[in-house]
Protein backbone atom coordinates (compact mmCIF):
# COMPACT_ATOMS: atom_id res chain seq x y z
CA UNK A 1 0.00 0.00 0.00
CA UNK A 2 1.70 3.57 -0.68
CA UNK A 3 1.62 5.36 2.24
CA UNK A 4 1.22 8.73 0.42
CA UNK A 5 -3.10 7.55 -0.16
CA UNK A 6 -3.48 7.46 3.49
CA UNK A 7 -3.98 10.49 5.54
CA UNK A 8 -3.02 9.70 9.05
CA UNK A 9 -4.65 12.33 11.89
CA UNK A 10 -3.74 11.85 15.50
CA UNK A 11 -6.74 13.07 17.41
CA UNK A 12 -5.29 13.79 21.23
CA UNK A 13 -4.29 12.20 24.33
CA UNK A 14 -6.23 9.21 25.97
CA UNK A 15 -5.85 11.19 29.11
CA UNK A 16 -6.34 14.61 30.85
CA UNK A 17 -3.18 17.49 30.83
CA UNK A 18 -3.38 16.66 34.07
CA UNK A 19 -2.44 13.26 34.04
CA UNK A 20 0.04 13.55 31.32
CA UNK A 21 1.97 15.95 33.69
CA UNK A 22 2.03 13.58 36.91
CA UNK A 23 3.02 10.43 34.14
CA UNK A 24 6.06 12.52 32.78
CA UNK A 25 6.84 13.06 36.40
CA UNK A 26 6.80 9.60 37.23
CA UNK A 27 8.82 8.86 34.13
CA UNK A 28 11.47 11.10 36.01
CA UNK A 29 11.34 9.24 39.18
CA UNK A 30 11.37 5.70 37.12
CA UNK A 31 14.33 7.22 35.82
CA UNK A 32 15.95 7.97 39.13
CA UNK A 33 14.93 4.35 40.87
CA UNK A 34 16.65 2.59 37.38
CA UNK A 35 20.03 3.22 39.65
CA UNK A 36 18.71 1.38 43.04
CA UNK A 37 16.01 -0.91 42.32
CA UNK A 38 16.04 -1.96 38.05
CA UNK A 39 12.12 -3.65 38.85
CA UNK A 40 10.59 -0.52 40.90
CA UNK A 41 12.30 1.18 37.86
CA UNK A 42 11.30 -0.53 35.01
CA UNK A 43 7.53 -0.45 36.36
CA UNK A 44 7.31 3.16 37.20
CA UNK A 45 8.64 3.56 33.13
CA UNK A 46 6.28 0.84 32.06
CA UNK A 47 3.29 2.81 33.53
CA UNK A 48 4.59 6.20 32.61
CA UNK A 49 4.83 5.44 29.25
CA UNK A 50 0.81 3.98 29.42
CA UNK A 51 -0.22 7.17 30.78
CA UNK A 52 1.89 9.69 28.44
CA UNK A 53 2.01 8.21 25.09
CA UNK A 54 -1.62 6.96 24.98
CA UNK A 55 -3.60 8.07 22.50
CA UNK A 56 -6.43 7.66 19.35
CA UNK A 57 -6.71 8.56 15.64
CA UNK A 58 -7.73 7.87 12.32
CA UNK A 59 -6.35 6.58 9.02
CA UNK A 60 -8.43 7.26 5.94
CA UNK A 61 -7.08 5.41 2.94
CA UNK A 62 -8.25 7.60 0.38
CA UNK A 63 -7.81 5.29 -2.52
CA UNK A 64 -9.99 2.20 -0.94
CA UNK A 65 -12.46 4.28 0.76
CA UNK A 66 -12.01 2.73 4.11
CA UNK A 67 -10.83 4.30 7.53
CA UNK A 68 -9.84 3.40 10.87
CA UNK A 69 -10.21 4.16 13.78
CA UNK A 70 -7.13 3.80 16.34
CA UNK A 71 -5.59 4.11 19.58
CA UNK A 72 -1.86 4.08 20.14
CA UNK A 73 -1.15 2.07 22.99
CA UNK A 74 2.39 1.77 23.99
CA UNK A 75 4.10 2.79 20.28
CA UNK A 76 1.80 0.14 18.60
CA UNK A 77 -1.48 1.25 16.54
CA UNK A 78 -4.15 -0.61 17.58
CA UNK A 79 -7.72 -0.38 14.71
CA UNK A 80 -9.50 -2.60 12.28
CA UNK A 81 -10.02 -1.52 8.97
CA UNK A 82 -13.34 -0.59 7.54
CA UNK A 83 -15.14 0.94 4.66
CA UNK A 84 -16.63 4.52 4.38
CA UNK A 85 -20.43 3.07 4.17
CA UNK A 86 -22.82 5.27 4.20
CA UNK A 87 -20.52 8.41 5.03
CA UNK A 88 -21.07 10.71 2.28
CA UNK A 89 -20.60 13.94 3.33
CA UNK A 90 -17.91 16.18 5.74
CA UNK A 91 -18.39 19.22 7.89
CA UNK A 92 -16.95 21.44 11.02
CA UNK A 93 -18.66 21.25 14.38
CA UNK A 94 -17.26 23.60 17.56
CA UNK A 95 -16.79 21.07 20.44
CA UNK A 96 -15.80 21.69 23.96
CA UNK A 97 -13.41 19.17 25.85
CA UNK A 98 -13.67 19.97 29.69
CA UNK A 99 -11.13 18.80 32.62
CA UNK A 100 -11.31 19.19 36.27
CA UNK A 101 -8.61 18.02 38.52
CA UNK A 102 -9.30 17.99 42.48
CA UNK A 103 -6.10 19.20 45.36
CA UNK A 104 -5.43 17.32 47.91
CA UNK A 105 -8.48 19.94 49.62
CA UNK A 106 -11.03 18.68 47.45
CA UNK A 107 -10.58 22.33 45.28
CA UNK A 108 -10.99 21.89 41.71
CA UNK A 109 -10.16 23.22 39.02
CA UNK A 110 -11.20 22.89 35.38
CA UNK A 111 -9.91 23.71 32.16
CA UNK A 112 -11.79 23.89 28.85
CA UNK A 113 -10.96 23.87 25.27
CA UNK A 114 -12.60 24.58 22.56
CA UNK A 115 -12.08 22.97 19.29
CA UNK A 116 -12.98 22.32 15.28
CA UNK A 117 -13.33 19.07 14.80
CA UNK A 118 -14.03 17.86 11.11
CA UNK A 119 -16.43 14.87 10.93
CA UNK A 120 -17.98 12.54 7.99
CA UNK A 121 -21.71 12.26 8.28
CA UNK A 122 -23.79 9.78 6.47
CA UNK A 123 -27.22 11.30 4.48
CA UNK A 124 -28.90 12.70 7.54
CA UNK A 125 -26.17 13.94 9.57
CA UNK A 126 -26.66 11.43 12.30
CA UNK A 127 -23.88 9.25 12.27
CA UNK A 128 -20.50 11.02 12.63
CA UNK A 129 -16.94 9.94 12.49
CA UNK A 130 -14.66 12.29 13.98
CA UNK A 131 -11.52 12.50 11.05
CA UNK A 132 -9.62 16.02 12.36
CA UNK A 133 -9.08 18.45 15.33
CA UNK A 134 -7.70 21.67 14.87
CA UNK A 135 -7.72 24.75 17.55
CA UNK A 136 -8.69 27.36 14.87
CA UNK A 137 -11.53 27.46 12.86
CA UNK A 138 -9.31 28.95 9.60
CA UNK A 139 -6.94 25.72 9.89
CA UNK A 140 -9.99 23.46 10.01
CA UNK A 141 -11.96 24.84 7.28
CA UNK A 142 -8.86 24.67 4.75
CA UNK A 143 -8.27 21.02 6.19
CA UNK A 144 -11.87 20.08 5.41
CA UNK A 145 -12.22 21.41 1.98
CA UNK A 146 -8.81 19.47 1.27
CA UNK A 147 -10.27 16.45 2.63
CA UNK A 148 -13.42 16.90 1.12
CA UNK A 149 -11.16 17.15 -2.52
CA UNK A 150 -9.73 14.44 -2.29
CA UNK A 151 -12.37 11.98 -1.47
CA UNK A 152 -14.55 13.29 -3.85
CA UNK A 153 -17.54 14.40 -0.77
CA UNK A 154 -19.00 17.53 -0.83
CA UNK A 155 -18.23 19.61 2.95
CA UNK A 156 -21.45 20.76 3.90
CA UNK A 157 -23.22 22.29 6.97
CA UNK A 158 -23.82 20.08 9.54
CA UNK A 159 -27.98 19.82 9.95
CA UNK A 160 -28.87 16.89 11.03
CA UNK A 161 -32.99 15.32 10.41
CA UNK A 162 -34.82 15.53 12.80
CA UNK A 163 -36.17 11.81 13.41
CA UNK A 164 -40.13 10.73 13.55
CA UNK A 165 -39.42 10.15 17.36
CA UNK A 166 -38.50 13.61 17.92
CA UNK A 167 -41.34 15.19 15.94
CA UNK A 168 -43.54 12.65 17.35
CA UNK A 169 -42.36 14.50 20.76
CA UNK A 170 -43.29 18.04 18.98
Amino acid sequence: MNMSEIIDNKLGKAFSPTAVIAGYVILGLGVLFLLGNIFIGIGLIAAACFVCFTGTGVQIDIKDKKYKEYTIIYFINNGKWKPFGEFVNLAILTTRQSYTTYSGSNRSMTSTDKYFDIFLLNKSHRQKLRVGRHKKRESAMESAKELAAKLGIPFVEYSPEISERTRARR
